[in-house]
């Protein structure tokens, strides 16, 4: 499919700036080059051998070879039965992504260490003394209650208040979770929340417009109302 900015109707004519030549980088002139041959050469070698064996990179790969793929297309099926084909293979592949994105990103076969300043420190501070201290419109305190479009959830009253934006949620792999979701709900007591229910439930969640129209309080109403119906 041409999508790209020089199929446009008015592009503009593709230029480039010449490169400006550095005399004193040589690489024959080894006093004076800031990186040597030999240097370059084991990066390059390195990294050659981590695309090679890293999972991440051929991920990549697959999704980009699959994009070029679908960008070098010229035609397009008017059979009906060859475009559902089509769509089916697209959703497929979709799933396939987000599952192995999720699956890479959670096993994290790097060590990795969080590094806080202080100034965000400071502000993180101030901001759980706002949370804190400001209650909600009802008069409530903010810990595990939902506003609006958000949840302030505190483990404990030790720990921090996350405000959690429930109009960001990927509702669509949510529901591949039910079941298990539903169990832990029972556990806890929310004998309210069968599998069937939240599935319906997060099927409208993600059906919704993320605007201001993203309405949770109606959307729970209208789904366990008429479950109990």
């Amino acid at each position: 499919m041409r999508d790209g900015e020089r199929d446009l109707k008015n592009a503009l004519p593709w230029d480039e700036i010449s490169p400006v030549a550095f005399p004193f980088l040589n690489k024959d002139n080894h006093g004076l080059s800031m990186v040597s041959e030999d240097l370059l050469s084991f990066l390059r070698a390195q990294s050659e051998a981590r695309r090679e064996t890293l999972e991440e990179f051929q991920f990549l790969m697959q999704n980009i070879d699959r994009a070029q793929t679908r960008h070098e297309r010229r035609d397009i099926s008017l059979n009906m039965a060859a475009r559902q084909a089509e769509r089916t293979d697209d959703r497929a592949f979709n799933d396939w992504v987000r599952t192995e994105r999720e699956r890479l990103s959670m096993e994290k076969p790097f060590d990795s260490e969080v590094i806080e300043l202080a100034v965000t420190q400071r502000l993180n501070r101030a901001h759980q003394e706002k949370l804190r201290e400001t209650p909600l419109p009802n008069g409530r305190d903010r810990a595990n209650q939902f506003y609006q479009k958000v949840f302030y959830f505190q483990e404990s009253p030790d720990e921090d208040i996350r405000e959690i934006w429930v109009e960001f949620f990927d509702y669509r792999n949510l529901q591949n979770h039910t079941a298990q979701i539903a169990a832990n709900l029972n556990e806890a007591g929310f004998e309210l929340f069968d599998e069937s229910s939240l599935n319906t439930l997060l099927g409208r969640f993600h059906n919704m417009d993320r605007g201001s129209d993203f309405d949770v309080p109606g959307t729970f109403r209208q789904t366990f109302w008429r479950s109990a119906h």
